[in-house]
């Protein structure tokens, strides 16, 4: 092949691509896409007691559980990171406010 045989696939493929990006059924796609990472993010109950309480269950960059109790639950949460050779621990607290 010579270089501007390669020059010219190299050119046409880029095209196509960007071409494709902006069709209809890939920005349908896109959309659906940011829809349900962002349906995710929503706390969801997973499961329920008797008295009262429930166990919530949302997603971020990681799965995340919390229990609320009455009105206001607030949850810590002590994980290990995997860094390398380390392990890097780190806490999050979780607080839900009741809105009227």
């Amino acid at each position: 092949m010579t270089f501007l045989k390669l020059l010219l696939i190299v050119v046409v493929s880029v095209c196509a691509i960007v071409a494709c990006n902006q069709t209809e059924w890939y920005q349908d796609f896109e959309r659906g896409k940011a829809a349900a990472i962002a349906d995710r993010a929503v706390p969801r109950i997973v499961s329920k007691t008797d008295d009262g309480c429930a166990v919530y269950s949302f997603y971020t960059d990681t799965t995340h559980y919390f229990t609320r109790c009455g009105s206001a639950t607030s949850t810590d949460r002590t994980y290990s990171v995997p860094a390398g050779k380390m392990q890097n621990r780190k806490t999050e607290s979780i607080t839900t406010e009741s809105h009227p």
